[in-house]
């Protein structure tokens, strides 16, 4: 069975997507998560961060406060590079363990890894297909505002920080376009699933 890396920009829907592709049947790995974990468990990232941005960066009672830091890194170039520094090479280094470990215990399950960032730190070779979320940007400020409670500007500091969307399209092997309703998007994830699962994927898909 294929391996496939789900990217996209921020606030384009690809957990959502991710969502739908489980409840067909894939696994999920969602680098996020796997990157929040390494935060809040590994002494020497904690050690790191605390070291570079302060110790008033976590509570008292151990957890990291993201909204605080992501605040700060985001109007920052130099700190965002510097916290992804810290965080990505571990981070790295699980996802391409998950998928090892994956391949050998269930080799017939669809396996989907959610990385926004896949392009930007070279994630894309471990993975048979990249699959690209693309969201019109006016519904990605909208939605971030009401998701988030974050003002527009701040929105905006945070798209830039990432690759831009048109690049990610044009290195993708799978365009997914979420512009439609949820019943729409819905449709199209399980047209991609099953044209992956059935290794009918024309190259440079797009839906």
């Amino acid at each position: 069975m294929l391996t496939v890396g789900l990217t996209g920009g921020i606030g384009t829907g690809k957990t959502e997507v991710c969502r739908i592709l489980e409840e067909l049947g894939a696994r999920i790995l969602n680098a996020d998560t796997i990157a929040r974990e390494i935060t809040e468990t590994d002494f020497q990232v904690i050690q790191q961060i605390k070291a570079q941005f302060g110790e008033h960066t976590y509570s008292p009672e151990g957890s990291l406060k993201r909204k605080a830091l992501g605040r700060h890194v985001f109007s920052d170039p130099q700190a965002l590079e510097t916290l992804n520094d810290i965080i990505h090479p571990k981070m790295i280094q699980k996802i391409r363990d998950a998928i090892r470990q994956h391949q050998r215990k269930y080799p017939n399950q669809l396996l989907v890894v959610e990385v926004a960032i896949m392009y930007e730190i070279g994630l894309e070779k471990e993975f048979d297909l990249v699959v690209v979320v693309s969201a019109p940007i006016e519904t990605v400020i909208e939605r971030l505002v009401q998701r988030d409670g974050v003002p527009q500007n701040e929105v905006m500091q945070r798209i830039q920080s990432q690759l831009p969307q048109a690049e990610k399209e044009k290195r993708a092997d799978i365009i997914l376009r979420n512009d439609g309703n949820l019943v729409t998007m819905r449709k199209k994830v399980e047209q991609l699933y099953h044209a992956i699962v059935q290794h009918k994927i024309p190259k440079k898909y797009q839906l």
